[in-house]
């Protein structure tokens, strides 16, 4: 199957569509050190210190020493950064997906709400990372999906025409706010209904 003429880039969501993640491996690496109970410590993991981090409003130290303050953690702060990472698996369909759009001659990118540990965990611990053509970061531009400013910072920065664009995001809203600055955008729910909703774009 070849790719559509009008559709040259793809552009993908990390959490959720490239590598499945899930908070609660954290929790239960560290609960045993920690004075807040597990069900408390699932709140820190969505809380405005967590939005802040992922903006880029803090460092790696600043985010590991203020959490681990929340959730009474007694180790170092390196040890935290580690079980704070160590919470994504691939999805081995969508790792085959970049490597035949490569093949094809598709440029990718990367557009994700992320902080920095984990944005040096996953392109450490995956090759896959090395396909892309660039990435646009959340705690790299102060700016978190669907808000405007994150897709327009790789518009920008990567030369990229919206037109030319298709988006794979597990999320309506940010599928909704990608849609309305031009990209064809489709919602991740698995690996079947993609497929059928990519053949409209003569994609796989």
């Amino acid at each position: 199957m070849s790719a559509s003429p009008s559709i040259r880039v793809g552009v993908f969501d990390i959490g959720k569509v490239l590598l499945h993640f899930d908070f609660k491996r954290t929790t239960q690496r560290l609960a045993s050190r920690c004075s807040l109970p597990p069900h408390e410590m699932d709140k820190v993991w969505v809380s405005n210190l967590v939005d802040d981090y992922a903006r880029g409003r803090l460092s790696c130290e600043e985010f590991a020493k203020q959490a681990a303050r929340q959730v009474g953690f007694s180790g170092a702060p390196e040890e935290f950064l580690e079980a704070w990472s160590d919470i994504f698996e691939p999805n081995p369909a969508m790792f085959d997906r970049v490597h035949r759009w490569k093949a094809r001659g598709l440029r990718l990118f990367l557009l994700s709400n992320t902080c920095e540990s984990h944005v040096r965990f996953f392109t450490k611990r995956w090759d896959i990372f090395r396909k892309f053509d660039g990435a646009t970061y959340s705690c790299r531009v102060d700016a978190l999906k669907p808000e405007p400013t994150i897709y327009r910072a790789l518009l920008a920065e990567f030369g990229v025409e919206p037109a030319d664009a298709v988006y794979l995001d597990d999320l309506e809203e940010n599928i909704a706010a990608a849609r309305a600055l031009g990209l064809r955008g489709i919602a991740y729910r698995n690996e079947s209904d993609l497929v059928a909703r990519l053949a409209q774009f003569g994609l796989d």
